[in-house]
């Protein structure tokens, strides 16, 4: 059970992440990468994966799982790469011209990946207490 649900909520951030950007890109009328957007509304993104995160490990925890906080990030991090190899990149990226190495070395990419091994580490750390 333990391996199914943090699968079932890495899968759950990965689309809540996805719809939001899919909203995101709409709204300012973006057509290709996020490369064209301002930082203001990528900012807005990585506040809005920072809650997401943290609500989703608090979730997590209310259960009797209880695998470490960086751990679980990092686990959903693999999710999302795995996520993003299968869908994200072939049916977005380079449909839009983009490639696999255009995605992985966008720093965004990488930040919001980071920021959700901190948040669930650290999230789980107040929940402990």
């Amino acid at each position: 059970m333990k391996a199914e649900k943090i699968i079932g909520f890495g899968v759950l951030l990965w689309i809540f992440m996805m719809v939001w950007m899919g909203i995101l890109l709409f709204a300012f009328g973006i057509q290709g990468s996020i490369e064209q957007l301002s930082a203001a509304p990528l900012i807005i993104h990585l506040v809005l994966l920072v809650v997401i995160t943290s609500l989703l490990t608090k979730a997590y925890y209310n259960s009797r799982d209880k695998m470490d906080g960086f751990g679980l990030g990092f686990s959903w991090v693999v999710i999302a790469a795995i996520l993003d190899l299968i869908l994200t990149i072939p049916l977005y990226i380079i449909a839009n011209g983009g490639s696999y190495a255009h995605f992985f070395s966008n720093p965004w990419v990488w930040i919001g990946w980071a920021l959700v091994i901190l948040v669930a580490g650290f999230t789980r750390e107040i929940v402990r207490r």
